[in-house]
């Protein structure tokens, strides 16, 4: 049965051959969830198949070219376990710093302070301490000062104007109802992000897909517009139905 098994696939000695992992540093990346558990024959005999090979080299990749800590190479495999490969997430991370790179809606919004933010647009700091929290804005680092740059600027006038169209705190208008976006969101771009890279891996090159995927997201933007237009006037509708 073991010698059954042992046929497709190798001991750590060769993996760590084929790889030029150390065997400790797989031992570590199992007992880390990095890689999966081995097939195990014995207590102390355990067989693995070629996916490893891919898998170390894809971390090795992540932990030198792209000096990612294990903590967050772990993230990047934990999520999209059972979706998407390492060629597909090689992909997602080559968009990386070349997304709307020379896009700027608002070229005469300069970056604020935390202060200047408050001072623009009114509104309590304990609510934009709240949009921070939440991850819906973060501060950047520019000359060892923290100041937000343009969509978090934008992000919050949008709330301000929010508050003085009259969705107000009184009224039950908190800041934490702006999670509810948030979570949406980040379900929609995990699902996008995984059907664009599994598209586009080995068929696209990365400038392409940088092309690609700006053009795209203006598009689908000006789609959802419109699909929630169309979605709300249908939901009225059918509570008018349902009333008369």
């Amino acid at each position: 049965m073991a010698a059954a098994i042992a046929k497709n696939l190798m001991k750590i000695s060769k993996l760590s051959e084929i790889t030029g992992v150390a065997r400790d540093a797989i031992h570590y990346y199992i007992r880390e969830g990095l890689l999966p558990k081995p097939v195990k024959t014995k207590k102390n005999m355990a067989y693995y198949d070629h996916t490893y090979i891919k898998r170390l080299r894809f971390i090795k990749e992540l932990q030198n070219k792209r000096f990612l800590p294990l903590q967050v190479i772990k993230q990047i495999l934990t999520e999209s376990e059972g979706n998407i490969g390492a060629d597909e997430i090689k992909t997602i991370l080559e968009l990386d710093g070349k997304l709307f790179k020379n896009m700027k809606s608002r070229p005469d919004l300069k970056p604020l302070t935390f202060n200047e933010l408050v001072d623009r647009f009114g509104l309590p700091g304990e609510e934009i301490k709240k949009l921070i929290e939440l991850g819906i804005i973060s501060p950047e680092n520019n000359s060892g000062d923290e100041v937000f740059g343009e969509d978090c600027i934008r992000i919050v006038e949008i709330w301000s104007k929010i508050r003085q169209i009259g969705f107000t705190e009184k009224l039950g208008f908190s800041v934490d109802l702006l999670q509810i976006y948030k979570d949406l969101i980040e379900v929609l771009v995990k699902k996008e992000a995984q059907i664009f890279a599994t598209r586009l891996t080995g068929n696209v090159d990365s400038e392409e897909s940088v092309k690609m995927a700006e053009a795209a997201i203006h598009l689908t933007n000006n789609f959802i517009g419109l699909l929630r237009k169309r979605t709300i006037l249908k939901l009225v509708r059918d509570y008018g139905m349902q009333s008369s």
